[in-house]
């Protein structure tokens, strides 16, 4: 391909992958993995490099893409659309990097590798990935397999040792982004085989570094997601021939959605997902052809076997043989990097294109551009789905109506941004309904009823909650922070205690159990209290407020007077008169 023309590509896809994510720019954040990523992230809010570099999130693993939303929140604080350009531009940047990477493994300057990029920038399976702020660790993840590789491969040519470190490197950044890169010294071998490189002991050996390093990935990716205490996730439940069954399944599924992405929907309910026939039969027709394709040549150079090969090893981790994770078993973010064998497979066909009659070749491409085209008015308006909470979870519902997290965050919704507590509470009804064993459901039920004044009735339903799972903290805290506010200090007293034995560093539980001391009569406990939380969190304004006001109650203005400047200065709402008031007092003193 001339340069010029491969220039023009290059642009055009920039033009049209950006173009498709851009309605999602205006989008915000939502109730769901942004909070813990963002919202609810110490470290990241307060840039704290080394506890961000020993932080899990959530059971993964992903400092860099933590350290990616630290350096935004240091720049521009919580504004969504820094984070939302950030995402559309990773998104460009892998979908070059595809063409780029497939024209090297290839050795392939035809339009194939161009193909195959449009295909991945625009299809409505990425949306998720590129659209939510929280995602941010697929493409960051893609982004460093696909350098890798081609630093891989510049070392499979040359045999220089700084290629071979630049790959090392590069995969060390991949598997720090998302825990999903540890099958690339896989695909590597693949690579090898493509290229008739010899020697396949010395390949594995070689590659030594790379497998230890995938090796200790996987270790902390199925140690860190292990099932929480006290919630019973289905896919831990499973037998292996069960798991195999439903790895088989996902597969079906996600080639089926590749080819006909309808139905798509930001959360797949395990107990209510089935796997069409049309998909199982789509799935069949495909892996078929790629098999037939496959064994046509058994040396190498076979580019349908690398496509095949690669496609079945990078999507193998997320097909739940091995269990990790929650109750979430489909999900569209797992098709993001593994579809760029699955779409290389489909445009194969195509590489003869220029040979065909004219007729023929005119209507192919005809075909090829109005694929393209539905694909991008799909996935610019799928993007509209992450605006906000509001419309994620409708979206789910419309396809799940009884999926119990979807009615869950949605009255979470209502209750916390629209102040819509009925509404909550007829959304959380729901979801105990469609299940009644998850304590979330019944905890959030609480906290609808509470605000509507049914206290009896809200802590029925934080009871229920708390059998069904005690060592949940946020849910420990919420509870006696409501024993507190129904004047019950003692009761209150005994969750903050049992917060704090379930996470020691979580400075609010030591605020309000301070709070709950002092309503006891317990002003020594109390102030302890109030120190820990501090220590725990400098900048907690409302326990330096607290601590403040016990000191002042005390008479003591020396310790009280720079506790309350030290509030204000955070901005919390303090009493001014009382300030001069205590300035006076220890000036005179």
């Amino acid at each position: 391909m001339p340069r010029r023309r491969e220039a023009l590509g290059f642009l055009a896809l920039t033009v049209l992958t950006f173009a498709v994510t851009s309605s999602g720019l205006g989008n915000g954040f939502l109730n769901w993995d942004d909070i813990f990523l963002l919202h609810m992230n110490l470290p990241v809010r307060s840039f704290d490099i080394p506890a961000i570099l020993g932080q899990k999130t959530l059971g993964i693993y992903h400092p860099v893409t933590l350290l990616s939303v630290a350096v935004e929140h240091r720049f521009f604080g919580l504004d969504p659309r820094v984070y939302h350009l950030t995402n559309s531009v990773l998104h460009v940047l892998a979908t070059l990097l595809v063409a780029v990477f497939l024209r090297s493994a290839l050795r392939d300057a035809s339009f194939v590798p161009f193909a195959v990029a449009a295909l991945f920038g625009v299809h409505p399976l990425h949306v998720e990935s590129a659209a939510w702020v929280a995602e941010r660790k697929d493409l960051l993840s893609t982004v460093f397999i696909l350098l890798t590789l081609l630093a891989y491969l510049r070392y499979a040519d040359s045999g220089r040792r700084r290629d071979f470190a630049s790959a090392l490197g590069l995969f060390t950044l991949a598997l720090l982004s998302k825990p999903m890169a540890v099958t690339i010294p896989v695909l590597m071998l693949a690579l090898d085989h493509w290229r008739g490189r010899k020697a396949p002991l010395r390949l594995v050996l070689e590659k030594l570094p790379f497998f230890a390093l995938a090796g200790v990935a996987s270790w902390i990716s199925l140690t860190t997601q292990a099932p929480a205490l006290g919630e019973a996730y289905v896919v831990y439940e499973f037998s292996i021939l069960q798991r195999i069954g439903l790895g088989t399944s996902a597969l079906a599924f996600y080639i089926a959605k590749t080819i006909l992405p309808l139905g798509l929907s930001a959360y797949y309910d395990i107990d209510l997902v089935r796997v069409a026939f049309y998909q199982w039969a789509t799935a069949g027709f495909v892996l078929s052809l790629g098999v037939i394709a496959s064994l046509r040549n058994p040396g190498k150079g076979n580019d349908a076997r690398l496509a095949m090969l690669f496609f079945l090893v990078s999507i193998a981790p997320v097909l739940k043989v091995v269990p990790f994770g929650g109750n979430s078993i489909f999900n569209d973010r797992y098709m993001y990097f593994p579809s760029v064998g699955l779409l290389l497979l489909l445009v194969l066909p195509l590489r003869s294109l220029a040979t065909w009659p004219a007729p023929r070749r005119r209507v192919a491409i005809a075909l090829g551009s109005v694929i393209v085209a539905v694909l991008s008015i799909q996935s610019f308006e799928r993007a509209r789905v992450w605006r906000d909470s509001e419309t994620f979870w409708n979206d789910v519902l419309a396809k799940y109506p009884d999926t119990a997290i979807a009615l869950s965050q949605l009255g979470r919704f209502r209750l916390d941004e629209r102040n819509d507590a009925a509404g909550a509470a007829a959304l959380f009804e729901r979801a105990v309904r469609a299940r009644p064993e998850w304590s979330l459901a019944h905890f959030n039920l609480g906290l609808a009823r509470a605000r509507l004044g049914e206290a009896e009735d809200a802590a029925a339903s934080f009871r229920r909650a708390l059998e069904r799972n005690a060592y949940h903290p946020e849910m420990r805290f919420a509870v006696g922070s409501f024993h507190l506010a129904q004047g019950n200090p003692r009761d209150a007293a005994e969750h903050f205690e049992a917060t704090l034995v379930l996470a020691p560093r979580m400075a609010a539980a030591e605020h309000h159990l301070g709070l709950a001391q002092l309503a006891l009569g317990d002003t020594a406990a109390a102030k302890r209290s109030l120190e820990r939380a501090i220590a725990l969190e400098p900048e907690h304004a409302p326990a330096i407020v607290s601590l403040a006001d016990v000191h002042y109650e005390g008479g003591n203005a020396v310790e009280a007077l720079p506790l309350y400047e030290r509030a204000a200065a955070l901005g919390a709402s303090v009493d001014r008169a009382r300030i001069d008031q205590l300035r006076a007092e220890v000036a005179d003193f």
